[in-house]
């Protein structure tokens, strides 16, 4: 019996550096190979994956008319956007979201897991025991898990540690992430997958990190993703830990951190 196909799938990405279209798809298509799957995020205010789908390069298609995805044919490559929801109690992922789906910052966890199923979203609790993750959250609210599909146990930039604020408390962040999968799925019968990222902003460190997962269907694609994330296992994922890919993340997300806190728009 023939095994099916499988993909590899990086869905935790940025794109504020990404100028050139077909440098980006010829890039994760030598990495991600074929049919692989790239995740562009927005963040905070930035539109990353609208900007990207915008750019010049290879034609590409919508996989529906949510526009959450589209396909370059030529390469056999996915791009899917989302947005990196800022909660109250830290940072959720939301894959697959309609194009021009938006939630404002500081909503409840609760509310944006709920507002992210109830728009056909794949949530993801990314680096959660690093800075801004919900791990503490979803162990106070085990609940909220219902809504969660699955925990990113490797966060290449979640290896950055230093002896001060704000990494005080996220050393070790996955090995705690993995441990915390660990006990949910054998406390739990709903399925909650395992997944990595290589949550970059660069091209340099794009499809570095990722999970293998079953082919999605096209014609269902994210009712299909959604199916092979949750099923997905510590097995599945191709880890990369680089120092210099984390220190460029960190310096990347300090910029707009810091704007924030000098407009007043974070505490």
């Amino acid at each position: 019996m023939k095994a099916p196909h499988r993909v590899r799938a990086d869905l935790h990405n940025h794109a504020a550096n990404i100028r050139q279209f077909n440098s980006l798809i010829d890039v994760m298509a030598s990495r991600l190979g074929e049919d692989g799957i790239l995740g562009l995020l927005d963040f905070f205010e930035h539109r990353h994956f609208s900007r990207v789908a915008q750019l010049p390069g290879y034609e590409r298609s919508w996989l529906d008319d949510r526009q959450g995805a589209f396909y370059v044919n030529e390469k056999r490559i996915v791009v899917i956007g989302g947005q990196e929801l800022e909660t109250q109690d830290g940072e959720l992922v939301a894959i697959g979201l309609p194009l021009k789906a938006r939630l404002e910052r500081g909503r409840s966890l609760e509310d944006a897991l709920k507002w992210s199923k109830g728009n056909g979203a794949i949530t993801l609790a990314v680096h959660p025991f690093y800075i801004d993750g919900i791990g503490p959250a979803l162990e106070k609210r085990p609940a909220l898990l219902d809504y969660v599909d699955a925990v990113e146990v490797f966060n290449p930039c979640a290896n950055f540690w230093l002896p001060a604020p704000p990494f005080l408390g996220c050393r070790h962040a996955n090995i705690k992430a993995l441990r915390f999968y660990q006990e949910v799925t054998a406390t739990r019968t709903r399925p909650i997958g395992a997944c990595c990222s290589s949550d970059s902003h660069y091209l340099s460190g794009l499809g570095t990190s990722f999970t293998v997962l079953p082919l999605p269907d096209k014609q269902d694609f994210n009712r299909s993703l959604a199916a092979g994330v949750r099923t997905a296992t510590p097995a599945d994922l191709v880890k990369t830990p680089t120092i210099r890919h984390a220190a460029r993340h960190i310096g990347a997300i300090a910029l707009p951190i810091l704007m924030d806190k000098l407009t007043g728009r974070r505490a």
